[in-house]
């Protein structure tokens, strides 16, 4: 899905690139386009794209358009529950994000 955007910042931070674009679009469409981008693209697993909202301190998140919590992609239990209680190793993480490259770059 195409359409026009203006990017406004770009940031190399340490935890890695930062971009901030702006669109003139409804944002729950923008929001379920970055959904399906984190959800259904290989290497989108390994994004977070956040939708601000002009003049609002918050963004929408996943929950405001119902539905399920983004899945870890180790064990697709709910990436937060994973995060949280420490299930899975650095190295075990790195491994899968190594093998993602690999498999999807290289």
């Amino acid at each position: 899905m195409g359409f026009a955007y203006k990017l406004v910042l770009s940031l190399d931070e340490d935890t890695g690139y930062e971009n901030f674009y702006i669109l003139d679009l409804p944002i729950k469409k923008v929001k379920q386009t970055t959904i399906a981008f984190e959800d259904q693209a290989e290497l989108g697993r390994l994004f977070d794209a956040d939708v601000l909202v002009k003049d609002k301190n918050a963004a929408i998140s996943r929950r405001d358009l119902g539905p399920s919590p983004r899945k870890c992609f180790i064990c697709d239990r709910p990436a937060k529950e994973c995060a949280r209680s420490r299930r899975h190793s650095v190295a075990e993480m790195q491994d899968y994000i190594s093998e993602l490259y690999v498999k999807n770059v290289k």
